[in-house]
């Protein structure tokens, strides 16, 4: 296993990942516990995922870590699942009696709380963590039954990952807003405001009236090699690149803009990286060198109780590489693909690759 200093790579940062995300989901229950009386319901952990769910194995993973690792059971629902049954359901819930112990959350931002808790059931089970694998695109929401489900899920006390206002923050539009001054000095001192700015790319709204707005849109119709439209949603696919850019800025609706964020496009260096290529009409898979760029996700796990931090921390990596002329950057459709880091000092690695 390729290690330098005390990071690790390879199915080593896998395992630790894993262990790390169901640490923190068995903290969030824990916590849960210790605030609300035992009701005489069993407690588990809610994982929310598509029935048709590709990527399930990762899930169960997780789910195996949680009760192995901590005697945690998981349940296993779709959004669909829940409002064709009726679930979840709403019951009352009793604080439990104080013992001087930090005050678990109710979700991981602060929001308006219910004149009564509620506890969140599903077949009989008191949810303490509702963990959305699935909710963040317009299909998994296909009636208002599964609206309905996901405001019973952020109207009861289980801990959600993420609220509905974490879920908001995350989005495009709410970085694109914090890219502006008057925006980001509500959170931060103006020097610190400044140093984080530094890191910001431009980011803009395809339909806004600012200056820097129809600079940006101008600035993408005149040298669109140098934007990238995106759209709020998660994983859709529909990232507009180089020429198709203009075309759509110029023939869709301010309505249908509304839906993307126009952004400064960043240029990540180029590095080797070693795949297995399976020739045309099948074969043995042979290794190739090829120029790559790479995205580096940190896992981060975060649980608090309004404005509370009661754990913040790193917990794993996840590295997707794909070729250096590819836009699209999906491994299910085949664009990239998951890769291992190799940490090795510039003067050894260069010569290396270039052998």
């Amino acid at each position: 296993k390729p290690q330098h200093g005390d990071a690790c790579v390879g199915p080593a940062a896998t395992a630790a990942a894993r262990a790390g995300l169901a640490a923190a989901l068995a903290e969030a229950h824990r916590l849960y516990e210790r605030r609300w009386k035992a009701s005489g319901r069993p407690r588990a952990v809610l994982f929310l995922a598509e029935a048709d769910e590709n990527n399930e194995m990762d899930h169960r993973k997780l789910e195996a870590a949680l009760f192995r690792g901590h005697g945690v059971v998981s349940l296993r629902r779709s959004i669909r699942q829940l409002a064709a049954h009726g679930d979840p359901l709403l019951a009352p819930l009793e604080a439990a009696p104080a013992d001087g112990a930090s005050t678990p959350p109710s979700g991981s931002c602060s929001q308006p709380r219910r004149p009564e808790p509620r506890a969140l059931v599903v077949d009989g089970h008191e949810v303490t963590v509702a963990y959305f694998r699935s909710g963040y695109w317009p299909g998994h929401f296909p009636s208002e039954a599964c609206w309905a489900v996901r405001e019973r899920i952020e109207e009861s006390e289980a801990v959600k990952c993420p609220s509905a206002l974490a879920q908001l923050a995350g989005m495009k539009k709410v970085q694109q807003l914090l890219c502006e001054p008057e925006h980001l000095h509500r959170f931060l001192e103006p020097a610190k405001a400044a140093e984080l700015s530094r890191t910001f790319a431009t980011m803009s709204d395809p339909t806004g009236e600012s200056e820097l707005a129809q600079r940006c849109v101008r600035a993408a119709k005149d040298e669109p090699e140098n934007w990238v439209l995106k759209p709020q949603t998660e994983g859709s696919g529909e990232l507009f690149f180089d020429a198709d850019i203009p075309p759509v800025l110029a023939s869709r609706s301010r309505e249908e803009l509304a839906e993307f964020i126009l952004m400064e496009r960043l240029r990540p260096p180029v590095t080797p990286s070693l795949v297995y290529r399976a020739e045309a009409g099948g074969g043995r898979a042979q290794p190739v060198v090829r120029a790559s760029v790479a995205e580096l996700g940190v896992y981060g796990v975060f649980v608090a109780d309004g404005e509370r931090v009661l754990l913040n921390r790193a917990v794993g990596h996840l590295l997707r590489s794909k070729a250096r002329h590819t836009n699209q950057g999906g491994v299910f459709v085949g664009n990239a693909v998951v890769d291992a880091p190799l940490l090795l000092p510039p003067a050894l690695f260069w010569p290396a690759v270039s052998s």
